[in-house]
């Protein structure tokens, strides 16, 4: 067995206990903040348990907000900086839906403001001149327009769905043929009585989009009503080479804020719409997952983020000149609370296929010894329109790989995103890096980063494994059947495609506009099946190349790359007397959503590549003399993640 250290502190049950944060927003004096935090419970029965808390922004404090543990959605009411507006289900199983006022100067008091008679989503309310609210949602449309509730609609006998368009499935479920989704509408009124406050929604509510065929796909309150977004998007003829993802107007609606997308991070970006100058850079780290206007005068913004360490951060930006950050809160302490650090993370480039140079990260196990070699971990991204960027990533931590004793690299292949038009696609969005190419330039890509690590005097090049989900599984696929594929120990495909032809067919997301994506030619697959067998893992005279031992991960439920190609290609590699595994997730669908199937899967991911690079398969538990050290050294947190004093004694801590 290999003698390298692994990591007491990181391994894949600590990565799955990590707190998330999400549905986060400040309140409208931007004193406080409302955030859903969930906790796992391995240590006990495996289960997750979620809360609403409440942070004060000058203390960084949080607190437990007097909102039903089961509430889906929740936020702050507009111009009450002390309430919350809640969507909690009726707790008859009915599918109906309460919704709740809460006040959190008064935890003991909440208000039932009006029962939704459906399940309703994407909560927006705003405050209107006479100081009553627009309460707005999503909700499932009947045949009469009205709002319908689909869990107490009279099922039929039958179970069988009739198509006449090819819009089957998504991800992991049937779509429901002629069912549809509106924007529904009502009035949310406070008022005063003798008895106290009383908060209801006024009436039913109303089908904003009732006697059209629109289906919208996004909208915002207005002082004059309510606008939204259906069907396609144009394209703007600008000059920023950059793609904003999210966007956020400033009080005086003469600047933008944005988040785009640039060499494996997401920035945030300020742009003067009166002088139409170049977007100015305001905060850069990480990836950026959302902007809030922090009080009314909008001279700051609370970012939420992650990095590599940072699982969710919470930041304060000043918009004026000098842009000064200052961090919140960090759930893991920038990487601290699990043992790792930035400064195990860096960036490389090699001279990849073409006259291109390709970017990747670089991570080191944080007992790096110079003086040693260690087993190369590459991992491959799906998409192919995608890109491995410094976020937190809990289905593929490199972190938890370099932990174990490897060396990770993980590079942006072509058709990665943020690295330039040209290497991913043109604004007509014909892919100019891959496409006709769909297993061409991005593998000899994947072959130029080895022979430029095999440089690498720390690397043990003839030690390594690949590992690859969805695009990134096709590519372990195909890597398998040529020369390449021998330069791998052990290989892992997770959700891939084995027959590239077949796969067309039977997606989800495949039709007409997303071959024309990638192929030239004919839009008709037969007619063009010369140029989909040129890139087909599946082809017979590569077939009998499929040597190197492979664990194969799918869930039976993926309609995006269906479970039958990890069939085939797990028989394929028995008929070979290939050694492999296949780990089937019957409940699953397109990657693992379940905490335990993701701790479940690093963990059979683990043991295999560690099983072929000679690394111990254990998944280490300190010694309490090893924690107590790190403790003192370093104030690791405890399972409540807070400050490790609050443990009893280092027994305590030995159990998360």
């Amino acid at each position: 067995m290999d003698s390298h250290p692994t990591n007491k502190l990181f391994t894949p049950k600590t990565l799955v206990e990590v707190p998330s944060r999400k549905n986060t927003e400040p309140n409208s004096d931007g004193t406080k903040l409302l955030y859903n935090e969930t906790e796992s419970l391995f240590l006990v029965d495996g289960s997750q348990v979620k809360y609403w808390k409440v942070m004060d922004i000058a203390t960084g404090e949080s607190t437990r907000a007097p909102v039903d543990e089961k509430a889906y959605e929740a936020r702050w009411l507009p111009e009450e900086p002390n309430i919350i507006i809640a969507l909690v289900p009726c707790f008859d199983n009915s599918g109906n839906t309460h919704v709740i006022v809460y006040d959190i100067q008064k935890p003991e008091s909440k208000w039932y403001a009006g029962r939704i008679y459906s399940k309703v989503t994407t909560l927006s309310v705003k405050c209107l001149k006479d100081g009553r609210f627009a309460f707005v949602v999503y909700g499932d449309v009947g045949i009469n327009g009205e709002l319908q509730n689909t869990k107490n609609y009279r099922k039929p006998t039958c179970t069988g769905l009739v198509y006449d368009i090819d819009e089957v499935r998504y991800l992991n479920q049937y779509i429901k043929p002629n069912q549809r989704r509106s924007i529904f509408y009502s009035i949310l009124t406070k008022e005063l009585k003798p008895e106290g406050i009383s908060w209801k929604l006024l009436g039913g509510l109303h089908n904003a989009l009732a006697n059209t065929d629109l289906e919208p796909m996004a909208y915002t309150i207005s002082e004059g009503g309510i606008a939204f977004i259906a069907g396609d998007r144009g394209e703007a003829d600008g000059g920023w080479p950059l793609t904003p993802k999210d966007m956020r107007f400033a009080p005086n609606g003469k600047t933008l804020y944005v988040t785009a997308e640039e060499h494996a991070r997401v920035s945030l970006y300020k742009i003067d719409l009166q002088l139409r100058t170049k977007p100015e850079m305001l905060f850069r780290g990480g990836y950026v997952d959302s902007i809030h206007l922090l009080g009314k005068d909008g001279r700051q913004l609370l970012i939420t983020s992650s990095t590599f360490v940072d699982g969710s951060l919470y930041s304060i930006v000043n918009t004026d000149e000098g842009h000064e950050s200052r961090v919140l809160s960090s759930v893991t302490g920038h990487g601290a609370r699990l043992g790792i650090t930035m400064s195990q993370f860096s960036e490389i480039y090699f001279k990849g296929s073409g006259d291109h140079n390709v970017h990747a990260w670089m991570v080191k196990p944080s007992h790096f010894d110079e003086s040693r070699k260690y087993p190369l971990a590459i991992l491959v991204h799906g998409g192919p329109v995608s890109s491995w960027k410094d976020q937190w990533n809990l289905g593929n931590h490199f972190a938890m790989y370099a932990e174990q004793g490897y060396i990770v690299v993980a590079p942006n292949i072509a058709g990665s995103t943020g690295f330039g038009m040209e290497f991913q696609n043109d604004q007509r969005l014909t892919l100019v890096a891959i496409r006709d190419s769909f297993g061409g330039r991005p593998y000899d890509d994947l072959v130029k980063c080895m022979d430029y690590l095999e440089k690498n005097p720390n690397i043990d090049i003839n030690n390594a494994v690949m590992i690859g989900e969805s695009y990134g599984g096709y590519m372990v696929n195909w890597v398998q059947g040529h020369a390449l594929g021998r330069r791998f120990k052990a290989m892992v495909c997770v959700s891939g495609i084995f027959d590239l032809a077949v796969y067309w067919l039977e997606s989800d997301g495949c039709n007409t506009a997303d071959i024309r994506y990638f192929f030239s030619g004919s839009e008709i697959l037969w007619e063009n099946y010369e140029m989909l067998q040129r890139f087909n893992p599946a082809r017979p005279d590569l077939l009998p190349n499929w040597k190197t031992p492979m664990l194969i991960v799918h869930g039976d439920k993926d309609y995006r790359t269906p479970v039958t190609g990890a069939i085939a290609a797990f028989r394929t590699l028995q008929n070979l007397g290939t050694p492999s595994r296949l780990l089937l997730y019957p409940d699953e669908g397109h990657g693992n959503s379940k905490l335990a199937n993701i701790l479940q899967r690093h963990r059979e991911v683990l043991a295999w590549i560690n099983k072929y690079t000679g690394i111990a398969e254990e998944e280490v538990v300190p010694r309490e003399d090893e924690l107590e050290s790190k403790i003192r050294e370093k104030g690791y947190l405890g399972p409540d993640w807070g400050h490790v004093d609050h443990l009893k004694d280092v027994s305590e801590a030995n159990r998360w």
